[in-house]
């Protein structure tokens, strides 16, 4: 729309002068679609280009130019229609500087050449208009004004009875709900244009009735908008609407005729006792919050600047424990040596193929072994059953037969390494005096029934358990596996001497102590790997060599070459001699070389020297790196982290763990099956999760009850004995709910001996079927909603914790239910037997290259498919959120954990054997895991975090964990089979605790005290009000109180905010999700009145009654569903990319009153949402009403819609009352509109009427809103009343500042009989305010309910959102503040209040 063209005038003054000329009786509107002033002008030059024909006719001129110029340059709407208008430069005082260069001209032209004595429309006269009321945003509301105010100063100059200025802003504030998505509604245009008519017309046309009827289907904002989403009463204009470009419910409104007829029915207004004398009122003055201030939310504590001190205490303590003897080497001989060995953990270092080394003086261990051997005791080596021990030189042994006999296999912890997802951890190794037998250090060989002297069943192998050292793989590489449990001979010769060149490189394998499980974990490495034939000569060291102990010593002495000095200097591989033969045989210490080309030639060595790949896995940096991003993907999805795409993959490791615990536990049981109880075998594997996931649960429910996020009890119950992933109604709402994955491991525990009978023998063909058809199956998310035409992203209609429709449980069960995930393990498990068969042809094969070559690329491209699906938006599976946890990715984790284990007989692979470097990293992802949450609970900084150091703060913790609490605590469980039993039971009975612990006493909130006395008559006092399920739930607010005869009946509000981020989508595009909750519950309690007390309360101070309030847990929906899952609204802040999602979980504001005898309670809520979610635009607060409610709960209540509102606008304080034992609402003070409620919830809008002291507020502060507040209560006490000495009811509204978010409260009297117009209102009452506890706000307070009992009058109310309170005053002592000249003692509101809005006050 730019200024028109003389070529495009000339057109439009050629369309005016075809316009037909108005016949007798006829009014002709022409309207020009004038955008911009510049196109008024040519509308007024295209009148005069018509001549007399137009000029001596009589005329008027409306002009309303103002719209485009705010959509374009206040709010900077892309599809301004004028060019450069909306850049993003302009200023908005510049931007109205523009706007007055184009109007005033235009003013100036229309009075002195239109609108003027003996001009065109001198008869009828000129209208200027404002902008129309379109009831924006109140952060907008000051940029129309900025425009208004503009319009009404250009007319200023030329105002004249002829030139006039219409306010249609002020008119469409005062009638606010006549708006329909910015437009008005035919009621509101008729009433503007009755207005314009009225300064038109002679008085003499005026209609003699006085009350405006409007008669038409739509005429209605609230009827409109009702109409909206179908349009079924226009259906022309909906048939013909798809030929613009949409329908839009105010078109098809303004297509149906609505007419305005002036009648004289209708009460008269009751003016009896009214007072008009000007409002006087007074905002709160506190300063507002700073912007952007965030409120501690979720956490036990929040200071910000200060996340690197957990990260350094956390990251140092782990460091500290893991370096300790390293660290205490100087303050060695400072100290008493039992002190030190009691107190000095060995530090794990790593050593060739990632085996625990440990870094202590060799002469140290010498002498713990010679103590060992000598302190062992009977009846210590009894406490292991079947165990003996044996002196093997300067090392101690400890024998027990194998699965043929009474203990244990070796794979019993082969598999607890991994342990389903995650390893056990080491603990610091002990010596103490006479430590018992299974503390020992172990490693496992083989040896003859004779020699242990034991009697085990025929041709049983025994397992010996050796300390302190193991063999290398190298060595052990090259026996057979038949040999490893062989007997053992005395004597083993090698066929070179090679071999003690390579004792150069050996590294002292020394277990930590920890659990049997743990033990086990060695002796089964030990097993496969580290040992050949042991020579009982030597202490478990030389590999069965016949050398002489002389030998060994004058060899070992000797100066090694340069590479040699490489591995006897490194940290990683000290020099067995030192650590294994007695003190008197120790090396010198050689000349350490360059380090860099000695750590060449050790990778050139370890390459040309491959061992096999075997069965110990080098998955330790794998699981440690997968843990991470599972932490890195949770802190992503709470919104707190940088927006980076692959963070939000975490998720997707969760599968992986299950097909990792199905492969490493098959493997095991293809190598050595064992017969054992289901029962038994889930205890012996609960080893490895339980124990450290129970202590997390101690923190996590202190945590909770201190944070007041208690689960129900039976959750807790059910977490307690690992099965709240077995109901998908407990899952999402446990305590450390991301371990849910550890519940269903115990399912596939249980089923893994019947699965492992089905799997063992299948052949090829078979395995690589059905791995094909798993691979296949997590498809049937995408595949089945494709077909049935549904949405991809149907599962997002669930929300994290619903659990109320089908919807729900079944989307939970697909996230989380065991079932859900049992195709993954059972994947596991075949890609084990998959690797064996593949093994089994290798070794067959003539061409072993063409299986070991491809095996080096495996694990490198399942990685590389991972990485480009974590980084490439382009390849994101569809409904990804579900398909990639079930897992569709499963095809590149296979590939990731087969190329890692590689082929048993062949080569490991580089990827693998640069892996295996770092497999001690495997001791701590467990904890990092468990313990993510917890973390989070103590970090300090709110909102956006420092995600390095967070992770330095999870894994420092998860170390420290690992080191000094997970390995003792699973010591305790292996070591008490029969205690471990009792500890699910134990930690129930802890949960029951923390729930029913009894709360300690209120503290005392100096912002809220407890009592206030204004003087004899008033007081303000916090009501004993007791929530029957702790205050832990949340705080309570908004009261009401209803009163019939002898009953009192109290509502009040719970409310807690909960505030968490997370990372999701707005318009395509990735961005921060904020979810405020507002866990809000509506709570209802009924006690006997006592009469004589409540007209006391003034005076004594003391309240009358004390009740306890129950959550309305029995409210039903109209479809007979719980009360929950409501409508969440959105606004998007462009600022910080973030959408803020207002949830609230109930109803809200309740107000109870007595109905024909029975308790009714009307309360405002978000919708519930239906099948099909919340229709758009709905997601407003709306009214309802229950009748009949049972206060003890004995049967259910429906809710029911009060649809007299609008669907699409904020419905709320509404103010109930009965007239006539019928139920009326009051829907809003001013214009003072009342309903009258149906007992379906059907109402009538049936009487509105304004009250002049308002009007006139609302017109001076066109940022304030008058909003009811609370229940209308019959007065007919003309004694106590002497200022409205006649029946009347008594009710209260607020006016809220839009602008400053602050409130004022006034009571006010209307009429007992329709039109129930307003009478009086009084002084501002005082109430104590207080700021929010959760959000940064001015302090508040907010009018609940009303009660009157005899002449005592109390006003309820909420203090900020921290107490329930009352105002209690006297009936006279209220009269007294609704004098038209109040001068009351006591009272702190006066006639000269002032309204303090933006730093600048001005007299009301």
């Amino acid at each position: 729309a730019p200024p028109h063209s003389e070529a495009c005038s000339a057109l439009i003054y050629d369309a005016v002068g075809k316009a037909p000329a108005a016949g007798e009786g006829e009014t002709r509107i022409t309207l020009f679609s004038a955008q911009f002033w510049d196109h008024a002008q040519t509308a007024m030059g295209a009148v005069t280009a018509q001549g007399l024909t137009w000029l001596e006719t009589k005329m008027s001129f409306l002009v309303q130019i103002s719209t485009w110029d705010i959509y374009c340059a206040g709010m900077k709407v892309t599809w301004c229609p004028r060019e450069g208008l909306n850049d993003e430069s302009l200023s908005l005082p510049a931007a109205v500087e523009l706007f007055n260069d184009a109007m005033i001209p235009v003013v100036e032209d229309l009075a002195a050449n239109y609108c003027a004595e003996g001009k065109p429309a001198a008869a009828l006269g000129c209208n200027i208009l404002t902008s129309t009321f379109q009831n924006p945003a109140a952060s907008r509301i000051p940029m129309y004004e900025e425009y208004n105010d503009a319009i009404r100063a250009a007319h200023a100059a030329h105002a004249s009875d002829i030139l006039r200025l219409l306010d249609v802003w002020v008119m469409g504030q005062a009638m606010p709900d006549e708006n329909i998505l910015g437009h008005g509604s035919p009621m509101l245009n008729l009433w503007n244009w009755q207005v314009m008519l009225s300064g038109m017309c002679a008085a003499d046309y005026a209609a003699e009735g006085t009350v405006a009827k409007f008669e038409g289907e739509l005429c209605t904002g609230a009827e409109a908008k009702r109409n909206a989403e179908h349009m079924m009463k226009c259906p022309v204009y909906k048939e013909e609407c798809p030929n613009t470009w949409r329908c839009e419910p105010w078109e098809c409104a303004n297509s149906l005729p609505c007419v305005l007829v002036a009648v004289k029915s209708g009460p008269p207004k009751d003016v009896e006792g009214m007072c008009q004398e000007s409002l006087t009122f007074e905002m709160a003055s506190a300063t507002s919050a700073s912007h952007g201030e965030q409120a501690c939310h979720n956490a036990l504590y929040c200071v910000s600047g200060i996340e690197w001190v957990p990260a350094l205490v956390a990251g140092g303590l782990a460091l500290i424990l893991l370096w300790y003897p390293t660290l205490l080497g100087p303050f060695k001989k400072l100290m008493p040596k039992r002190l030190f060995r009691k107190a000095a953990p060995a530090a794990k270092v790593q050593a060739d193929e990632s085996k625990a080394a440990v870094a202590v003086e060799p002469r140290e261990v010498a002498v713990a072994a010679k103590e060992y051997k000598t302190e062992m005791t009977s009846a210590e080596t009894a406490d292991r059953g079947d165990t003996r021990s044996h002196t093997l030189g300067t090392g101690t042994c400890t024998a027990g037969t194998d699965e043929s006999g009474a203990s244990e296999p070796p794979q019993a912890d082969e598999e607890a390494k991994a342990s389903g997802d995650f390893v056990t951890s080491p603990a610091p190794m002990e010596r103490p005096e006479a430590p018992p037998a299974q503390e020992m250090p172990t490693m496992m060989m083989g040896n003859s029934p004779a020699k242990s002297g034991g009697s085990p069943a025929a041709g049983a192998a025994e397992k010996v358990e050796c300390s302190p050292i193991s063999m290398p793989p190298e060595i052990a590489e090259e026996r057979p596996s038949s040999e490893v449990n062989a007997t053992v001979p005395t004597k083993t010769k090698l066929d070179t001497e090679a071999r003690c060149d390579e004792l150069l490189s050996v590294s002292v394998d020394v277990p930590p102590a920890a659990s049997d499980s743990q033990e086990d974990v060695k002796l089964g490495e030990a097993a496969e790997e580290n040992l050949g034939s042991q020579s009982p000569g030597l202490p478990c060291l030389l590999g069965g060599k016949d050398v002489h102990p002389d030998d060994t010593k004058e060899k070992l002495s000797a100066t090694p070459s340069a590479c040699d000095a490489c591995d006897v200097n490194d940290k990683n591989q000290e020099i067995l001699a030192e650590d294994c033969l007695p003190e008197t045989a120790i090396a010198a210490e050689p000349k350490k070389p360059n380090a860099i080309v000695c750590q060449a030639q050790r990778l050139k060595r370890a390459w040309d020297g491959r061992r096999k790949a075997g069965d110990k896995f080098p998955l330790g940096l794998a699981r440690f790196c997968a843990s991470l991003h599972v932490v890195i993907g949770h802190v992503y999805a709470k919104g707190i982290t940088d927006k980076v795409y692959w963070f939000g993959w975490g998720f997707t490791w969760v599968p992986w763990f299950f097909m990792l615990s199905g492969f490493v536990l098959f493997n095991a049981h293809l190598k050595r099956p064992k017969e054992e109880g289901i029962f038994d075998y889930v205890l012996r594997r609960s080893v490895s999760i339980y124990p450290l996931y129970a202590f997390s649960l101690l923190p996590a429910v202190v945590t909770a009850r201190y944070l007041g996020h208690m689960p129900p009890l039976n959750v807790l119950i059910a977490q307690s004995f690992l099965v709240q992933a077995w109901w998908p109604g407990w899952t999402e709402l446990s305590l450390q709910s991301h371990c849910w994955f550890l519940s269903a491991m115990v399912v596939y525990w249980l089923l893994f001996k019947p699965l492992s009978r089905c799997l063992q023998n299948l052949g090829f063909i078979s395995t690589i079927s059905m791995m094909t058809a798993l691979f296949a199956l997590p498809w049937l998310v995408i595949w089945v909603p494709m077909l049935i035409d549904e949405p991809l992203k149907w599962y997002s209609a669930h929300s994290w914790g619903q659990t109320s429709t089908a919807l729900d449980l079944f989307v939970v069960a697909l996230k989380f239910h065991p079932a859900c995930y049992l195709h993954v393990f059972v994947l596991g498990m075949l890609l084990a037997k998959l690797r064996l068969l593949l093994d089994g042809q290798a070794k067959k094969s003539s061409r072993p290259w063409l299986y070991t070559f491809p095996m080096e690329f495996v694990a490198p491209l399942g990685y590389l498919g991972l990485i480009l699906v974590f980084t490439q938006e382009p390849l994101r599976p569809w409904a990804f959120k579900l398909s990639a946890r079930l897992s569709v990715l499963l095809p590149f984790q296979a590939m990731v954990l087969l190329g890692l284990a590689g082929l048993p007989n062949m080569p490991v692979g580089a990827a693998a054997l640069f892996a295996s470097q770092f497999n001690f990293f495997e001791n701590y992802s467990y904890a990092v895991y468990v313990f993510q949450f917890i973390c989070y609970s103590f970090w300090p900084e709110r909102g956006h975090i420092d995600l390095g150091l967070f992770l330095i703060f999870c894994v420092g913790t998860a170390f420290t964990l690992s080191i000094l609490v997970q390995g003792r605590i699973q010591k305790w469980w292996s070591s008490h089979p029969k205690a471990r039993l009792a500890v699910p039971f134990v930690m129930s009975a802890i949960m029951i605790a923390a729930v029913y612990w009894p709360e300690g006493e209120k503290p005392v909130d100096p912002e809220v005290p407890t009592l206030v006395r204004h003087d004899p008559r008033m007081i303000d006092v916090e009501l004993p009000l007791v929530d029957s399920e702790g205050s832990s739930m949340g705080l309570l607010m908004n009261p009401s109180f209803a009163v019939n005869e002898s009953r009192l009946v109290v509502t009040a509000r719970r409310h807690k905010l909960e505030v968490s981020f997370r990372n999701g989508w707005y318009n395509w595009s990735a961005a921060t999700i904020q979810d405020q909750t507002w866990v809000s519950s509506v709570l209802l309690g009924e006690t006997v009145l006592d009469g004589a007390a409540w007209n006391a309360w003034p005076t004594s101070g003391v309240s009358p009654f004390e009740v306890t309030l129950t959550p309305w847990y029995w409210l039903r929906t109209e479809t007979d569903q719980r009360w929950r899952h409501l409508c969440t609204p959105e606004e998007y802040d462009a600022t910080n990319n973030t959408v803020i999602r207002h949830v609230v979980t109930g109803p809200e504001d309740a107000k109870a009153f007595f109905h024909n005898g029975n308790v009714s309670v009307s309360f405002d809520s978000f919708p519930p949402n239906g099948q099909e979610g919340c229709a758009m635009g709905q997601d407003v607060p709306q009214m309802y009403m229950s009748r009949n409610v049972a206060v003890d709960g004995d049967e259910f209540n429906v809710g029911k819609h009060l649809e007299c509102g609008a669907d699409d606008a904020p419905e709320k304080n509404w103010i109930p009352f009965e007239y006539e034992s019928e139920t009326y609402m009051v829907y809003r003070p001013e214009p003072q509109q009342v309903l009258k409620i149906a007992e379906d919830g059907t109402c009538q809008n049936l009487y509105s009427s304004s009250f002049e002291p308002l009007a006139k507020l609302l017109s001076a502060y066109p940022q304030a809103e008058i909003r009811g507040s609370g229940q209308a209560v019959f007065v007919n006490a003309t004694n106590s009343t002497p200022n409205l000495a006649r029946p009347h009811y008594l009710a209260a509204f607020h006016i809220y500042d839009t602008r400053n978010k602050t409130y004022a409260h006034f009571a006010y009297r209307f009429a007992h009989q329709p039109p129930f117009n307003v009478l009086q209102v009084s002084s501002q009452l005082d109430l104590v305010e207080a700021r929010a506890t959760d959000t940064p706000s001015k302090p508040f307070a907010f009018v609940s309910g009303l009660a009157l009992v005899n002449d005592t009058v109390a006003i309820a109310y909420g203090s900020g959102d921290r107490a329930a309170r009352a105002l209690v005053m006297t009936l006279p002592r209220l009269d007294d503040m609704f004098a038209c000249e109040p001068d009351v003692a006591g009272s702190n509101s006066t006639n000269t209040s002032t309204v303090d809005g933006d730093d600048d006050s001005a007299s009301s």
